[in-house]
Formats: C-alpha cells, structure tokens, sequence
C-alpha cells in the first residue's frame, strides 16, 4: 500500500457494543468523585548560584523563590547560605566555565504543585548554574500544631490540656 492510502484509512469501530476509545485531543470530562487536597511537604531546594553574581542579587534569587512559595500558601523554615566553595569540576553555562560557586539552600513547606513553578523559574534565571529540590519527609504529610502535646503554660489555650494531663 502506498503512504497516501495509509493516512485516509479509517479507524475501524468495535463492533461488539464498547464504546470507541477516546481521542487525545478530546476535552477530558471532569469527575464529580471530590478532588483530594494536597498535603504541605517540607523539601529543601539547594542552589548554586555564579561566584561574579553579587549578594544582593543572590538575594534577589531567594527573594524571588520565597514570594512564589508564599504566594502558594507554603512556609520558608530555613534558609542558610555556604558561601563560595570550589567545584568538583568545571561547570559550563552560557558559554563560561565555572569553578566556583555560591551555594545556598532553602527548606520550606509547600504543597507540591509549587515545585514546578520554582523549577521554571531556575531554570530560566541565567545567574544559577545549578539546583536540586528534595523531598525531605518522602511524600508523608506534616502533622497538625493541633495534634501535639501542649507544654507552654504561657499558652491560654495549653492551660486546659495541662490541667488534663496533670488530672490523670
């Protein structure tokens, strides 16, 4: 058969009663099943910024990253910078090679749909050579402040979980 004949045959439909499967390009239907809500996940993002960057602009970098994870709800816990240390080996972007890098790094919780959004913008800033999100509590939820033990008696509210705790 020629290519021509090949590309106008038609997909030929089940003819025991299924339904034909859907295209890829087809709208998708929504499902009325309720849509789980994701969890916050605490992760790490670590980042090695060029050594000529200056520091307020690599303050720009943690800036930037911080306002898209508040903006998504989340909480920055952390953030630590190791200053200028050398490479392991060269590492080529835009045309230079680096040997050497600021490295920082940012613990946060967010949910995990920031992540990509974080990437992206990463991987399109050209003062970052490298960087690495980690996952640090492997997929499980944080617990609630509602689910620990209360042991501030500063805390009005702790007053009565102390008193409870004191009664047994």
């Amino acid at each position: 058969a020629a290519r021509g004949e090949r590309a106008t045959r038609r997909r030929r439909r089940p003819t025991d009663g299924r339904a034909p499967r859907p295209r890829l390009d087809a709208p998708r239907i929504a499902s009325s099943a309720p849509r789980r809500i994701a969890a916050m996940v605490l992760y790490d993002m670590f980042i090695a910024v060029k050594s000529t960057v200056p520091r307020s602009q690599m303050a720009d970098v943690l800036r930037k990253m911080g306002h898209r994870v508040l903006d998504a709800g989340g909480v920055i816990t952390d953030i630590t910078s190791f200053g200028t240390q050398t490479l392991a080996y060269q590492i080529r972007k835009q045309g230079q090679g680096h040997l050497e890098a600021n490295y920082m790094q940012m613990s946060f919780n967010a949910k995990p749909e920031v992540i990509d959004v974080i990437t992206y913008d990463l991987r399109t800033d050209e003062r970052i050579l490298r960087f690495l999100p980690k996952k640090v509590n492997k997929g499980r939820p944080l617990r609630s402040l509602k689910e620990y033990k209360a042991r501030d008696s500063r805390n009005p509210t702790n007053l009565q979980a102390m008193a409870a705790e004191d009664d047994e």
